[in-house]
């Protein structure tokens, strides 16, 4: 997949997600996504992932380039060896700010590739799509089943590890200016 290219945006459909294909999408078996592990404590789940760099980013409605912006995972068993693991789907998404990225419709997904070993951690690496002015949020967020489902990463880390829950409140924020 190519970096930038939208990979699909997910529509609310009861318990399982229905994928709307962007270009250069990719879908699960007859499309249906089993969607967010966050908090299920399922093998699946990641064990640690976070938007690691920047919390916070801004950009102008007239930039030539996006903004890059950096997501760690943790897995046991997955993560540990040097360089990156072909199970470990890594995405970078935004939306309107004040939204639920494992609920809204208003997202989308950018395909994030791998950047580098951080201890036992993988980074990945996205650059954010110019945009139009405006106030919006942005999340990571990693599957291991090639993306069937994810475990979506905030600001201060989620996963199953002790302590760690998703927050909305702890979303990355990017502010587009005119």
């Amino acid at each position: 997949m190519r970096t930038g290219t939208q990979i699909a945006t997910y529509y609310a459909t009861g318990s399982r997600w229905a994928s709307v294909m962007g270009a250069g999408g990719v879908s699960g078996a007859g499309g249906a996504r089993s969607g967010v592990l966050n908090e299920t404590d399922t093998p699946g789940e990641a064990d640690f992932c976070n938007i690691q760099f920047p919390a916070t980013a801004s950009m102008s409605a007239g930039a030539t380039a996006g903004t890059a912006i950096f997501g760690q995972v943790f897995e046991l068993s997955v993560t540990e060896a040097p360089g990156p693991n072909a199970s470990v789907v890594g995405q970078l998404g935004y939306g309107p700010a004040g939204t639920d990225p494992t609920t809204s419709s208003a997202w989308t997904y950018v395909s994030a590739s791998f950047n580098v070993q951080t201890g036992n951690n993988d980074e990945y690496q996205a650059t954010m799509p110019l945009l139009p002015a405006g106030s919006y949020a942005y999340v990571f967020r990693f599957s291991f089943d090639v993306g069937a489902n994810f475990t979506y990463c905030d600001v201060d880390g989620a996963g199953s590890n002790a302590g760690l829950t998703f927050e909305t409140s702890q979303l990355g924020a990017l502010t587009v200016t005119p």
